[in-house]
């Protein structure tokens, strides 16, 4: 697509995710149609005004329903993160158990 060119670093090494959200924004209005009331063809749009899909954990934690819960950053309390959904670091640590 023509917004592929911002989802890796540009020439000087810098992301440009403003860029590629405002781009795919565009895109997704140009060819599905306006916020709300896309629609197509080939897939099914999930409405974020009713069904959060990708809900990035914040001030207000997790608190609201969504698909997936999203940390983002590079600095990760992982126990924090464990611990907000009922796991603990010591039974998650090892796979082959």
């Amino acid at each position: 697509s023509s917004c592929s060119r911002y989802l890796f670093p540009n020439y000087l090494g810098h992301h440009e995710i403003a860029r590629y959200a405002m781009c795919w924004w565009d895109a997704s209005e140009k060819h599905g149609g306006p916020f709300g009331s896309r629609v197509s063809e080939t897939i099914r749009f999930a409405d974020p005004r009713i069904a959060d899909i990708n809900h990035v954990v914040g001030a207000r934690g997790i608190e609201e329903a969504a698909v997936l819960h999203h940390f983002a950053g590079r600095t990760k309390d992982w126990d924090r993160m464990l611990t907000l959904f009922g796991m603990s670091r010591r039974d998650t640590s090892y796979c082959q158990r």
